[in-house]
């Protein structure tokens, strides 16, 4: 594959530089039936360019994405705006261009950052526009997708009280960071996963005033469709996740569409696991086009902050 890469580059030098270029079997067909070879040399050209943007397209369908985090749901973890590559060969070899997988080799494990597709039709805010987003590039990064944290892996009996996860009958620990404007910082201990999540200060759940209120939040409730009792966000009765599916949430949890509304995710969703932050870029400006007066949002912020290796342990990402 990689030789036959570089022969294309090498006959686009030669072309440069003047030298006679070998026709294949079918440039030499067309020549013969007397279509030019001016004509034939540009087919040539253009075939050999449009084989190394589908060579490209289908390592980004099944090697690797691009990914930007269009929301808040993993505050403080990620941010939205940064741009981040995910290894799609982190659990199995995909066919390009599908959802089948030739081969599984590894199984997402419990505290990792995933990359996946939303799992059902009804996509909370896709009928919205992603105003922050310039729309001829959106082609190149998979918006659509979802990225969350791991909390449960299949045969995990999982349950959820005043805002605390339980895993298999231990309530994990937390270990209070900070408190920041509205918000409270806490350091969870994913069952030997560190991680940071955060809390709005009202549905702080290590503040006994605050489960009062969420227990009569939760009157009244009937199940939902994944078959458990649905109290509120912050609290649900024990579940055990069947065999092929995952629970994730966001670390931003008051704030955070997940396993908790929409359910588990099965794991042919799961396109990867996100690697490596390249590049933070916020588009919060707009520029307007002369002459036809169409605006289109523009950078307000570039950094380089957090460039690296995600921290899919979990302790890197507490500062």
């Amino acid at each position: 594959m990689f030789n036959k890469i570089k022969k294309v580059f090498k006959r686009i030098r030669s072309k440069k530089k003047g030298k006679t270029v070998k026709f294949g079997p079918v440039c030499r067909f067309l020549i013969q039936k007397g279509v030019p070879q001016k004509e034939v040399s540009f087919l040539k050209t253009l075939t050999e360019y449009a084989f190394l943007i589908l060579l490209f397209l289908a390592l980004r369908s099944s090697v690797f994405g691009n990914y930007r985090i269009p929301t808040g749901s993993m505050e403080t973890t990620l941010r939205v705006g940064d741009h981040l590559f995910a290894n799609k060969l982190a659990y199995s070899l995909k066919i390009p261009f599908s959802t089948s997988h030739l081969i599984r080799w590894q199984k997402p494990q419990r505290g990792e950052i995933i990359s996946f597709k939303y799992p059902g039709k009804n996509v909370i805010g896709a009928d919205k526009k992603d105003e922050g987003f310039i729309p001829f590039m959106k082609w190149i990064y998979n918006v659509p997708e979802y990225t969350k944290r791991i909390v449960g892996v299949p045969g995990d009996k999982i349950s959820m009280k005043n805002n605390r996860l339980t895993i298999n009958g231990k309530l994990l620990p937390l270990k209070f960071i900070k408190r920041e404007e509205n918000f409270v910082y806490y350091e969870e201990d994913l069952l030997g996963i560190k991680h940071l999540i955060r809390f709005e200060d009202y549905r702080d759940p290590l503040n006994p005033e605050n489960e009062f209120a969420q227990l009569e939040e939760a009157k009244n409730k009937k199940d939902d469709d994944m078959g458990y009792e649905l109290m509120t966000r912050d609290a649900f009765r024990e579940i055990t996740i069947p065999e092929g599916f995952y629970f994730a949430m966001g670390d931003n949890r008051d704030n955070s569409s997940d396993s908790r509304e929409w359910g588990f995710l099965p794991m042919e969703n799961i396109d990867g696991r996100l690697g490596f932050r390249w590049i933070h870029i916020e588009m919060n400006d707009f520029i307007t086009v002369p002459l036809i007066g169409t605006q289109f949002p523009w950078f307000s912020e570039v950094s380089f902050e957090g460039f690296g290796l995600v921290g899919n342990e979990g302790s890197k990402d507490i500062k």
